[in-house]
């Protein structure tokens, strides 16, 4: 299977530095740099990025960590979800870096839209729908990890 890295420059923006997001299909010994386009999420002006800060918990072993959210559950989720997909990046340099992240592209505000609430952020029943579909995956990753913190860009 192919690996496919994705270096995203994003900067300050998202306190990295630099972060490179590593794909579903991929396998620590082949890397490669492809387009984000190959999968049809576009990052163009409208497009939301939503950045949420993850810390595995204490004993979770990081590789199988990583290999979940790669494998199982981001697969998941961008399948119950059209018009999105999340991303797992890894801070490469500055002052989060080897700390880990989910980066999760919309298309637009009207994707996320269709999830959650566009004045508190508060979860849709369809949002909810989806969460009680992918409950089984949802309780193992937060045996994996906590969310400490988060921001959702657009951009201009």
């Amino acid at each position: 299977m192919r690996n496919f890295v994705i270096t995203l420059v994003l900067g300050a923006v998202i306190g990295f530095g630099c972060a490179k997001a590593i794909d579903q299909s991929a396998t620590a010994s082949e890397a490669e740099v492809v387009d984000i386009a190959e999968d049809n999420m576009v990052i163009e002006p409208g497009t939301v990025l939503a950045i949420k800060y993850l810390a595995p918990k204490e004993g979770v072993d990081i590789a199988e960590f990583k290999k979940f959210l790669l494998e199982e559950n981001y697969p998941a989720w961008q399948a119950a979800m059209p018009g999105t997909r999340p991303y797992l990046i890894e801070g490469d340099r500055g002052d989060k870096a080897g700390e880990l992240a989910m980066l999760w592209v919309f298309k637009d505000e009207a994707t996320r839209g269709n999830y959650w609430d566009s004045e508190d952020g508060s979860n849709l029943e369809s949002f909810d729908k989806i969460m009680e579909e992918l409950s089984e995956l949802l309780e193992k990753e937060t045996s994996y990890r906590s969310i400490v913190g988060g921001t959702d860009f657009i951009v201009q």
